[in-house]
């Protein structure tokens, strides 16, 4: 009698636990047929719950962590190009390209391969403050002469590109500050290098008639744009080169892994993610990103003062001022002497007083 008893005891829990189970199974799928935003939002909620609950590690895990970390999980699957940011990261990307800057600082760099140019990069001010001929440690002495000594005595920062002539002239003139080099400038060595490996390689395939020179067949500018930008048929014409194991393929993916430098925050790690990538591109057998290591690895410390200015100097400033030069260059169809190119120069990008008005208005 207690042995009936018991069976149907547990017959019945059985019972109860199949019909619970499937009631909730059943609702789940429901929920995800109709799509129903509420319904799946408390099955959302019940996972949540029962994660921070019972994961071994369940105490260390905050609900803002697991929240954010399901969001960049759902605009990950969407598409490669769709990314969750928080507020901290958003700030950060803000300041990269619309140029906001701490304290007193100046850019340094070479335009159209024979100008000198000197930018104020301030909080409050972006502009031109001189321009000369040539690219020489001359031409360098010569502006930050015509800044004074007052000046480049209260610099804080200074950026520029990798020019030898300029590094020896920043160092004996404006030591106390520090020099950030231009991250576009890398981002420019990076993509030269790429480029030089697909000539190379498409030129020795359509010599021997491979098959696989059609990879290469109209790839230049996927090749050196920014991985993350490219989308629909250029982003699946990527995807098949990274499947073909080609030199330029392991040549892009290098150029693409490095990008992913200049979104640490920790010096430490950064110096870390540095010695890998120059290691891995100095074990590649590719020359010219080999030279490119070679090169970073020459100036690690000043490529590393980018993460000690601490997000208080950008370069997209630079660029923005760059790009308006190449503008009025281009605008005016060529100067026919140099002063006239420096007179239109400093108009645009000087910021100069306007002049009193000539004439009178009633």
């Amino acid at each position: 009698m207690k042995k009936r008893i018991l069976y149907s005891l547990l017959l019945t829990a059985l019972t109860l636990n199949l019909l619970l189970g499937a009631r909730l199974y059943f609702s789940y799928a429901q929920a995800g047929e109709k799509d129903d935003v509420y319904q799946n939002i408390e099955l959302f909620t019940r996972v949540l719950e029962r994660v921070r609950n019972e994961y071994v590690d369940g105490d260390n895990v905050t609900y803002k962590e697991l929240i954010y970390s399901a969001l960049r999980g759902m605009l990950s699957s969407l598409d490669p190009h769709s990314e969750f940011m928080d507020a901290e990261k958003y700030n950060e990307l803000k300041n990269d390209t619309e140029g906001a800057f701490g304290g007193l600082g100046i850019s340094i760099g070479m335009r159209d391969n024979f100008l000198t140019v000197i930018y104020q990069i301030d909080r409050d001010c972006r502009r031109l403050l001189w321009v000369g001929k040539r690219r020489t440690q001359a031409a360098l002495r010569r502006g930050l002469a015509a800044l004074g000594e007052e000046v480049v005595g209260g610099l804080r920062f200074v950026c520029s590109d990798m020019w030898k002539a300029y590094l020896k002239v920043i160092a004996a003139k404006a030591g106390q500050a520090l020099h950030v080099l231009d991250r576009f400038h890398i981002t420019t060595h990076l993509n030269q290098a790429v480029d030089q490996v697909r000539r190379a390689e498409s030129g020795r395939l359509r010599a021997i008639a491979s098959a696989q020179a059609a990879h290469l067949k109209n790839m230049r500018w996927k090749l050196l744009r920014r991985g993350s930008r490219v989308r629909g048929k250029a982003r699946q014409q990527l995807n098949a080169l990274a499947a073909s194991k080609l030199v330029t393929a392991r040549a892009w993916i290098l150029k693409e892994i490095f990008q992913h430098f200049w979104s640490y925050r920790s010096l430490t790690w950064a110096r870390y993610f540095l010695d890998y990538w120059t290691w891995r591109a100095l074990r590649s057998r590719i020359e010219p990103m080999m030279r490119v290591a070679r090169m970073l690895r020459a100036h690690q410390e000043l490529i590393l003062n980018w993460f000690r200015a601490k997000g208080e100097i950008s370069s997209g400033a630079v660029e923005g001022l760059n790009n308006k030069i190449r503008v009025v260059t281009r605008r005016s169809y060529g100067f026919r002497t140099y002063d006239a190119m420096e007179i239109a120069l400093y108009h645009t990008l000087g910021r100069l007083p306007e002049p009193e008005l000539t004439h009178r208005f009633c």
